[in-house]
């Protein structure tokens, strides 16, 4: 009988957990689990299978909740303005619209103000961004 060392240990629980994630995060059927997991004896797979569908919701929870857990910052409050830029120091003429966003964020205890301004390129990247944390958030929920 071999014994395992610490690394031994760590790969195999990394693969686990990697396993149960993207079985939690896609779905897996009974079968696409019993499947998956081909090279393992027939009550290795049924145990496993059987953990990961009874389990579940608790699974899905604990990985939303440790998704939110990478910042503990939160948006209080925000304001914008527009702006017209009429002229700088290297034109006479910009005539160019700015957005100013005024972010209070909550940060542990502590409030802080972030002040953004932003071009019409810099605005529809924001949006695009946003837009594309919103699919993920809402792949999540899924």
């Amino acid at each position: 009988m071999k014994t395992w060392d610490l690394q031994d240990w760590w790969d195999v629980s990394d693969t686990c957990q990697s396993f149960i994630k993207q079985a939690i995060k896609h779905g897996w059927t009974k079968d696409k689990i019993e499947n998956s997991v081909s090279e393992l004896s027939k009550d290795q797979k049924q145990i496993l299978t059987e953990v990961i569908l009874s389990r579940s919701d608790e699974l899905r929870e604990h990985l939303r909740s440790k998704t939110t857990q990478i910042s503990n910052a939160s948006l209080q409050d925000f304001d914008w303005q527009m702006k017209l830029a009429m002229s700088s120091d290297k034109l006479a003429t910009v005539q160019e619209p700015l957005l100013v966003v005024d972010l209070n964020i909550r940060e542990s205890e502590k409030k802080k103000a972030v002040s953004l301004e932003m071009n019409k390129l810099e605005l529809e990247k924001m949006i695009t961004s946003f837009e594309a944390a919103n699919k993920v958030v809402q792949q999540l929920k899924s």
